[in-house]
């Protein structure tokens, strides 16, 4: 199995806070598919869409 594979299929748990004046969910699109994730729930996705958050400082 290649590393991009591996890193897909590993999952990890993320919280995104609530701020005033952000909406309410931030959408996160990796290799054409999309993740709508709400703010102030722990929700699991796979590790690659928890990098983009932290290098988009969502996270």
């Amino acid at each position: 199995m290649a590393k991009a594979e591996q890193a897909k299929e590993t999952r990890v748990k993320i919280k995104l806070p609530v701020l005033p004046g952000e909406p309410e969910t931030v959408d996160v699109t990796v290799n054409g598919k999309m993740y709508r994730i709400k703010r102030g729930e722990t929700v699991e996705v796979p590790s690659v869409v928890k990098e983009v958050l932290e290098q988009a400082g969502k996270l």
